[in-house]
C-alpha cells in the first residue's frame, strides 16, 4: 500500500526482481532509492518502513541502497499536504535512525545533499525555541558518512531536539488508509 499509494508506484516486488535480473544479466551493478517519509507515514511508520525496505531491496539483490529523506517541492501532494497541516519532512534524527539500521548493508548511501531542483524544505530538526542548533552539524556528518562509509562520524552529535523526535516517533494515528482519508478530507 506504502508503495502504490503514498509513493505513487505501480510496480510489484516481483517486477523489481525481474529488472534486477536484466540489469545483472548484462553485467551492470544496480541502486536502489527508498524514501524516507513519504506522504501520510507518521514519523516512526516512516522509520519502520524505510528500514524494512532497505533490507528487502537488499535481499531482492540490489548492489547499492541509497536512502533519500524527502524533502518538500512546489507544486507536489507533499507540499498540499504541508500547507494544510498534514505533512512535516522527516527529523534529521530519523534519518540517523535508518542509517543505523543499514549498518550490514555493503554499499548504502544516505542521499538528499545535492538537490535539483533546490526543495523549499529539507528534512531537519525541529527546535521548541526555533533555532537551528544541530541541524548543519548532522548535514555535514552526513556527507562525511557519505565520505567514510563509517557510522561513527553520528556518534557524538546530540541535541536536546532528539527528545521531541523521539516522542514523534511514538505517535501513532491510526492504520494508514484512515489517515489517507481524513487528511484528503481536509478543506
Amino acid at each position: 500500500m506504502v508503495r502504490n499509494v503514498c509513493v505513487n508506484k505501480g510496480e510489484r516486488l516481483e517486477d523489481y526482481g525481474r529488472a534486477l535480473e536484466l540489469v545483472k544479466g548484462h553485467g551492470l551493478r544496480s541502486l536502489g532509492y527508498v524514501l524516507l517519509k513519504p506522504p501520510f507515514l507518521t514519523e516512526g511508520k516512516a522509520i519502520e518502513e524505510a528500514s524494512d525496505t532497505l533490507q528487502e531491496a537488499r535481499r531482492i539483490g540490489f548492489d547499492s541502497v541509497s536512502l533519500e529523506p524527502a524533502s518538500l517541492h512546489e507544486y507536489t501532494l507533499m507540499h498540499a499536504l504541508n500547507l494544510a497541516g498534514c505533512y512535516q519532512v522527516p527529523w534529521l534524527w530519523s534519518v540517523l535512525k535508518v542509517a543505523q539500521t543499514a549498518s550490514e548493508l555493503s554499499d548504502f548511501r544516505i542521499g538528499g545533499v545535492g538537490f535539483f531542483p533546490r526543495p523549499m524544505n529539507v528534512a531537519h530538526n525541529r527546535h521548541a525555541d526555533g533555532s537551528d542548533d544541530c541541524n548543519e552539524r548532522i548535514w555535514v556528518a552526513i556527507k562525511e558518512y557519505g565520505r567514510t562509509r563509517s557510522l561513527d562520524v553520528f556518534s557524538d552529535i546530540d541535541c536536546a531536539c532528539r527528545r521531541d523526535s523521539e516522542c514523534d516517533c511514538k505517535i501513532n494515528e491510526g492504520p494508514l488508509h484512515e489517515r489517507i482519508d481524513q487528511q484528503l478530507e481536509r478543506p
